[in-house]
């Protein structure tokens, strides 16, 4: 019975069986010029700390929005918590009001008592992008808020294509020749990650987040992993370098962003 529970929270830890459904009731319509949509603070208390709209333009989609405001609320919902700036209140917060033409993230979450701060990137798949956005967010905060350490990051995204095996296969070598994709996909890249996979040896502990290009190792877009063992951290068989994952193969663990607070990062993926 023991045995059956593990299994249980195991295959419910998988990446495809903790996706969230964020509501959609999270925004508003907005009929003011140049802003599709405003966060709906009646949606949660929490969201009576948050200043700012979701800093999407006019032609994205209404999903888009909801994700920003998913972090947003996720965020604010931290009783450390004090402030959050989201969309073009954050950007100002990051790098003062200018025009915008820096990288940022969506939102930033000030702690209160001066402990720091929480960023959050409410994603498309590209988590290259999000991770390289918020790179940016954690070097403008050293810059213009020396003492305003990033203490945690996030990304909320659509579950992307990903790398799974059984869950009762518990080592490398039972893993070996045993990686399916996690849906089928149409283009004959995605064969080569799943045979470089099934050669090279991946930890089934872990299931493996493909990237939108063939940016680091071997054409494999391998890199990036999400744990089946209950936590929510993105993990890494490379080291981040703040604009790409390094060609360098070594063992797996927590991804940190750039800086000496070596901020770690949470997922959470939604479908």
């Amino acid at each position: 019975m023991l045995a059956m529970r593990a299994l249980l929270l195991y295959i419910k830890s998988m990446l495809r069986a903790r996706a969230q459904r964020p509501a959609d009731a999270l925004i508003r319509d907005s009929s003011a010029a140049g802003v599709r949509f405003t966060l709906n603070r009646d949606y949660a208390s929490a969201l009576g700390k948050v200043e700012g709209e979701p800093g999407i333009d006019r032609s994205a989609q209404r999903s888009d929005a909801v994700r920003e405001a998913l972090v947003a609320l996720q965020i604010a919902s931290r009783p450390e918590v004090e402030k959050v700036y989201m969309g073009e209140e954050a950007y100002f917060h990051l790098y003062g009001r200018k025009k915008q033409t820096k990288e940022n993230c969506d939102v930033v979450g000030i702690l209160s008592g001066q402990r720091g701060a929480i960023l959050g990137e409410g994603k498309g798949t590209d988590i290259l992008k999000g991770l390289r956005q918020l790179t940016a967010s954690v070097r403008a905060l050293q810059e213009a808020r020396p003492g305003e350490i990033v203490r945690s990051s996030m990304i909320v995204t659509p579950v992307p294509a990903y790398l799974e095996c059984r869950a009762s296969l518990a080592t490398v070598s039972q893993a070996l020749g045993q990686w399916t994709m996690s849906a089928p996909q149409p283009t004959k890249r995605y064969d080569r990650i799943l045979d470089e996979a099934n050669r090279i040896g991946l930890d089934p502990r872990y299931d493996y987040l493909i990237a939108p290009n063939d940016s680091f190792g071997n054409a494999t877009g391998l890199g990036l992993a999400a744990s089946r063992t209950g936590d929510t951290f993105l993990y890494s068989n490379r080291a981040w370098d703040g604009t790409n994952l390094v060609s360098f193969w070594g063992p797996i663990r927590k991804l940190t962003l750039d800086g000496p607070n070596t901020s770690t990062v949470s997922l959470t993926v939604v479908s």
